[in-house]
């Protein structure tokens, strides 16, 4: 008698996040925009592995001496490990190393575009240690999205992610019954999904290793035609937190300015690190070296950035406070060494130019001659006072230099009439330009430019000017234009006709009744 209760399934149902991706099975469980196709999917053109794939040391999946000959002859002509796989009939597992792989039957749109990479990006040794790449997206969650996720040779089974504050799994219950796809008798026109809280403490496929974090950073690759997005698979938590890390302090530091990630230049690289896993045979955590990716573009500074979007000029020299235990300027044996924004030099062996008309020139950019003096002290003073960071001669600039600017936005001068510096002044509780700060006067700068672009409109009766938000709310509550004060007014207007006398009538009389 045939039990009814499912067997454990085989090591060998399930597959590596890699190979998913590879074989274009990697998908999110999302309800379709359209019946053709998922929010999440779109063009690829390949995928960039984050390592190789090698020989299995136990059995069955062990290599026989000819086999091995064969894998190692094929590894030598680039060609995918999943082509391997179907050659010699052996499974192979997933190492991680300091170098990228790509291979032409696993680009989608053109199988030469791994070449193309190749010659651009490898060294001698053919190894892809980094290459310059761009986002076509501001957002962490669509640049490197991420979940649990355990992948069957049929697609994705399960995958976890937190929803409102809980850990939800969603598993594709069809991937559990037979593979010749018999175990419903219709075809279905979508996957039968089950969820339920998930707990990976608990879970056997978690805790057998089928289930881990699976993220899938989408980017395009400088220098290789194409308009399809490149996908490079992870099961890094470190990697995928410091890729998320440096777009969020990116996006701070642009959105100052307005500016976008999109078509920033990113070199993807790898670099090696002392992280923290799991042994899965000692049943204990441990200390290991894991080759890890990363971003980064040397030739944008965020700290100068951020310091020219913060309003401060460093192009001319400034002074900065004495460090303690530090030599003064003009000492013998002193250097401060410059800071250039230029990237570090690369080995010939591990760097290939990108051809002229595809080549990224760094922007150019003016480094700050730092000088250091020591501050002045009299024979009285025990302490040194310290030098702020900007001269005071330069704070006194860029506030002349802000008044003289708003002064010449002003009617007549400009388009800004008087009583919108008036009303901006009003609500900092100052009265005469002089007594802004250089912050205020930034921000009334702000202000001003904002008002260029969508003037404001004047109150339908004192024809005052009216400020976005208390339009909004008049032409809400009294269907016209009317400042506060004319607002207050409205909603003391009555509409009963106005009373001719003020004598009080006794009760129940009523004029000319007769009684």
């Amino acid at each position: 008698m045939k039990s009814t209760v499912a067997a454990a399934k085989p090591q060998e149902d399930f597959i590596h996040f890699s190979d998913a991706a590879a074989d274009g099975k990697v998908e999110m469980f999302r309800e379709p925009e359209s019946i053709l196709e998922d929010r999440q999917s779109g063009s690829c053109a390949g995928v960039l592995r984050p390592g190789i794939k090698v020989p299995k040391e136990e059995e069955p999946n062990r290599l026989t001496p000819n086999e091995l000959a064969i894998y190692q002859k094929m590894m030598k002509e680039n060609i995918s490990p999943r082509e391997i796989e179907k050659v010699i009939g052996k499974e192979l597992k997933p190492k991680n190393v300091g170098y990228f792989s790509v291979y032409g039957t696993e680009c989608k749109s053109d199988p030469q575009s791994a070449d193309r990479i190749r010659e651009l990006y490898a060294n001698e040794k053919g190894e892809i240690k980094r290459l310059r790449i761009i986002f076509t997206d501001n957002n962490w969650w669509k640049i490197i999205p991420h979940k649990l996720m355990a992948f069957k040779k049929r697609g994705l089974y399960c995958s976890s992610e937190p929803i409102n504050g809980q850990l939800i799994a969603t598993r594709d219950t069809s991937l559990d019954g037979p593979e010749d796809n018999g175990s419903t008798p219709n075809r279905p026109f979508r996957r039968t999904l089950k969820k339920f809280p998930c707990v990976p403490d608990e879970c056997p496929v978690y805790q057998n290793g089928y289930c881990r974090l699976s993220g899938l950073m989408n980017f395009l690759i400088v220098g290789v035609p194409g308009t399809d997005i490149w996908r490079l698979p992870t099961s890094s938590w470190y990697s995928v937190r410091g890729v998320m890390e440096k777009i969020v302090r990116f996006n701070k530091a642009l959105s100052k300015a307005g500016g976008s990630l999109i078509g920033i230049p990113f070199w993807l690289f790898k670099y090696e690190l002392e992280v923290a896993g799991w042994d899965a045979k000692k049943k204990t955590k441990i200390r290991l070296k894991q080759w890890l990716f990363g971003i980064d573009c040397p030739e944008l500074p965020l700290s100068d950035l951020m310091v020219k979007h913060a309003g401060f000029d460093i192009s001319g020299s400034f002074q900065l406070p004495m460090a303690p235990n530090r030599p003064a300027a003009g000492d013998p044996g002193i250097s401060v060494p410059a800071v250039s924004s230029e990237p570090k030099p690369v080995d010939g062996a591990d760097k290939k130019d990108i051809p002229t008309d595809r080549k990224i020139e760094p922007p150019t950019t003016v480094t700050p001659e730092v000088n250091e003096e020591r501050p002045a002290s009299s024979e009285g003073e025990d302490k040194a006072k310290s030098i702020p960071l900007f001269p005071a001669s330069h704070t006194e600039g860029e506030i002349e230099h802000f008044r003289t600017k708003i002064q010449n936005e002003v009617e007549p001068r400009g388009p800004v009439p008087m009583d919108f510096i008036n009303l901006q002044t009003g609500r900092l509780h100052k009265t005469r330009m002089s007594d802004l700060t250089l912050d205020e006067l930034r921000n009334l700068e702000r202000s001003i430019e904002e008002y260029k672009i969508s003037p404001w409109e004047r109150c339908s009766s004192c024809r005052g000017l009216l400020s976005p938000d208390v339009k909004g709310y008049s032409l809400k509550h009294f269907q016209k234009a009317l400042c506060r004060e004319c607002q207050k007014k409205e909603k003391g207007a009555s509409n009963l006709p106005p009373q001719l006398s003020v004598v009080r009538k006794p009760t129940g009389q009523i004029l000319d009744a007769g009684f």
